[in-house]
């Protein structure tokens, strides 16, 4: 007569659509490649070693005074240092 489970089993199967399947399969290609690639890329960079050296700041000032106006004028400042 009429078999339950079988009916259910093909209706089951005709709700997905076919593409379906091909599209999970690239979908986990896709996030298996990226993944790995990002892995081995974390595996294989080389350290990098910052070094922090002061800085020294060597200031040279030169200027002009004129006494009669009691103003200094022409005022440079150069730095010297390595900052």
């Amino acid at each position: 007569m009429f078999d339950r489970k079988e009916y259910e089993g093909k209706r089951a199967l005709r709700r997905w659509p076919k593409w379906l399947p091909v599209v999970a399969a690239l979908a986990l290609a896709t996030a298996v490649t990226v993944g790995g690639t990002l892995a081995w890329l974390t595996a294989h960079t080389n350290s990098v070693t910052n070094t922090f050296t002061m800085g020294n700041v060597d200031p040279d000032v030169e200027e002009s005074f004129d006494p009669d106006a009691g103003t200094k004028s022409e005022i440079k400042v150069t730095n010297n240092g390595s900052v």
